[in-house]
């Protein structure tokens, strides 16, 4: 009997030994699935970071051409800035001189004129006159 009870005993702990291990074994099986479909998702992310990783590099390059390109363009801005200012500043001056020129020339103009006026009073009548009849009065 008591051997009995002890083999009752020894395969109810073997029973329930069984019973862990097959639910063990289950455990395991789901782990191992689990850790299969978190292996190919993680796979899946570690490709997308790779993506995203490749698409932010180009993107980067893309940005300093552009920002190069943008300084150029910039520099091109302002050195036709610098050459517009040059040649307004020419163009400023020549007109100014031009004026200048204009209203020195009108002077002039008016001068010669009022010159020309007064030796035409200057020599005018009178002198004329005087001078056809003195040569009258002497052979008279």
């Amino acid at each position: 009997m008591k051997e009995e009870e002890k083999n009752e005993k020894l395969a109810s702990i073997l029973n329930r030994t069984e019973t862990e291990a097959s639910l063990l074994q289950k455990l395991i099986t789901q782990c191992l699935t689990k850790q299969v479909a978190l292996q190919s998702e993680f796979n899946t992310y570690r490709l997308a970071l790779q993506d995203t990783e490749d698409a932010f590099s180009q993107n980067q390059l893309e940005q300093m051409i552009l920002t190069d390109e943008l300084k150029a363009i910039r520099q091109a801005i302002q050195d036709e800035l610098e050459l517009r200012r040059k040649t307004d500043a020419a163009i400023r001056e020549k007109l100014q001189e031009h004026m200048t020129s204009n209203k020195i020339t009108k002077y002039f103009n008016q001068l010669i004129l009022k010159l020309q006026k007064e030796k035409t009073n200057m020599v005018g009548p009178c002198p004329r006159e005087g001078l056809r009849q003195a040569p009258s009065s002497l052979g008279t």
